[in-house]
């Protein structure tokens, strides 16, 4: 097994002297060509820790290596990686392409080493004939992929990325975002990418660190995550709104009896896929009412009262089921046993 490009362990950081740490000891690593997405709230540390991975910011415990060499106390202009700020940080004086060889100048890299290597990433970037242009007469988008060719033009072991996509509306984001996979598999890079947008997140990485509060909390797949979230506060992070404890739906499961076994109290997670949802007879006792309907990705979202505990589910159907699942309507509810998972409190 090869070692990774970034290993990070244990690292600390205090903004606040005396106050809470900012960064709670967090450890992860990114391999050789792996993509790696920091996901988390505004305010639990994402920046931070790109900051200080970079040297922008003061490490107070832990190590940082690329490579396997110890960089957590060198300059950052002496750490062979790249750092995409959120608001791309262009020179507004300077055309396309001087922006993108700003970094070679600084190294003094020959002028026409310089030409070629900047000709060769507008290449990349799809922004071939934009050298001469002002960065003001250009869009979001295009302002996006300049500031990446300038990150990408010294050829840094890592790239990390900030927030990229936040300025950029929807439609937008989700174009930008298949090229930036594209280009990333296509170079072979290492990246970190820093976002809030769970959907951005899930779509473009290899691997997904849940941040929060300084301290990671998971990390796995976008699949693993999802499916496996382990904890009540990752569950309801990511979005899934049927947590409730197994008393609850214990008389509603269908297929296993391991879960049975459990405390009544521990907390479960019921994934949308388990839930079976039909309409009973006039006359007939139901198990749930439906009290809400609301179409969310392509499907509906039903909100259920449970008639005998009062407790509200949430179920996810098709449209083509939703249309006799109105709000009103008796049902009955069935749980695949497979599709329940029991988390941490």
């Amino acid at each position: 097994m090869s070692a990774p490009r970034l290993d990070v362990r244990s690292l600390t950081v205090r903004l606040d002297e005396g106050g809470p740490p900012t960064l709670d000891g967090i450890s992860f690593d990114v391999g050789v060509g792996e993509i790696v997405a920091v996901l988390g709230p505004s305010g639990g540390g994402k920046s931070t820790l790109l900051r200080a991975v970079a040297g922008l910011e003061q490490v107070d415990g832990g190590s940082v290596y690329l490579d396997g060499a110890d960089i957590t106390g060198a300059a950052a202009h002496h750490r062979h990686l790249a750092l995409m700020f959120q608001e791309y940080a262009l020179f507004p004086h300077l055309d396309v392409a001087s922006n993108i060889a700003y970094g070679l100048r600084m190294r003094s890299v020959p002028r026409s080493e310089r030409r070629q290597r900047v000709k060769g990433l507008l290449d990349l970037v799809r922004l071939a004939g934009f050298g001469d242009r002002s960065v003001g007469s250009l869009s979001g988008g295009e302002r996006q992929r300049v500031a990446l060719a300038r990150a990408l033009a010294t050829e840094p072991l890592l790239l990390m990325l900030d927030e990229p996509l936040s300025a950029l509306d929807r439609s937008l984001r989700r174009s930008i975002l298949s090229e930036l996979e594209t280009l990333f598999r296509q170079t072979g890079l290492s990246v970190v990418h820093v976002t809030h947008d769970q959907d951005e997140a899930f779509a473009i990485a290899d691997r997904v660190v849940i941040l929060r509060n300084g301290r990671i909390e998971r990390s796995g797949s976008a699949v693993e995550l999802w499916s496996e979230p382990g904890s009540e506060s990752v569950a309801g992070f990511l979005g899934h709104r049927c947590v409730v404890p197994l008393s609850v739906i214990r008389e509603f499961i269908v297929g296993g009896t391991s879960l049975l076994e459990l405390p009544m109290n521990d907390p479960v997670l019921v994934l949308d896929s388990a839930f079976e949802v039909s309409p009973v007879e006039a006359g007939c006792v139901g198990d749930a009412v439906i009290e809400s309907s609301r179409f969310i990705a392509g499907r509906f979202e039903l909100g259920c009262r449970l008639i005998v505990s009062g407790f509200e589910i949430f179920a996810s159907v098709s449209h083509e089921l939703a249309t006799d699942l109105l709000p009103g309507t008796v049902v009955s509810v069935r749980i695949d046993s497979r599709g329940v998972r029991t988390l941490e409190s």
